[in-house]
């Protein structure tokens, strides 16, 4: 049995893969890909993700929803810049994280687990060059542009950004 979920399982992800150009044109919109090795962006709309110890480098995040949460004052911010993507996530039923999470090339994220057994955690593809891959409980998987897939966020997971390019997902969690 894999470990990684089809979405046909959670429909209301279907919405979200059907819009998943509109959701990049968003992002590319905002978010300004100054070389290879670097990026330039509105300011503060990206930041490293906090956990430091999970990753060697270059891992960042765009959050639109925090704990079930879209009223922080950051988040507010990041909003306005992404109105179809925050229809979106909105729609999802008991959302509890959502945002666009980046890795820069070279970047690698060691082998974790979640927070909570309550969500289920679901990736969709963006920019996804060859060479990164994440890998939940040994199985280990390439993203896909305008594909997505689900997986338990409290199973073993780790990633692997091995290309000269930024990957770039919207991941959500949802409530099981």
């Amino acid at each position: 049995m894999s470990n990684f979920l089809e979405i046909d399982k959670f429909p209301f992800l279907y919405k979200i893969q059907e819009a998943w150009e509109d959701i990049l044109g968003e992002y590319q919109e905002h978010i300004k890909l100054k070389s290879q090795s670097g990026m330039t962006q509105e300011p503060g709309l990206i930041w490293p993700w906090p956990e430091k110890h999970l990753y060697n480098q270059g891992w960042k995040a765009v959050g639109l929803i925090y704990k079930g949460r879209d009223d922080f004052r950051y988040t507010q911010e990041v909003k306005k810049h992404f109105p179809i993507t925050n229809k979106l996530v909105n729609e999802i039923p008991r959302c509890y994280i959502a945002g666009f999470s980046i890795l820069e090339p070279k970047t690698r994220i060691y082998p974790h687990t979640g927070y909570t057994h309550d969500v289920y955690r679901s990736h969709l593809g963006l920019i996804t060059p060859k060479g990164a891959w994440i890998e939940v409980d040994g199985e280990q998987k390439e993203w896909e542009p305008g594909k997505m897939f689900v997986f338990d966020d409290m199973i073993r997971h780790s990633a692997y950004n091995g290309s000269d390019e930024e990957r770039v997902i919207l991941m959500v969690d949802f409530y099981k």
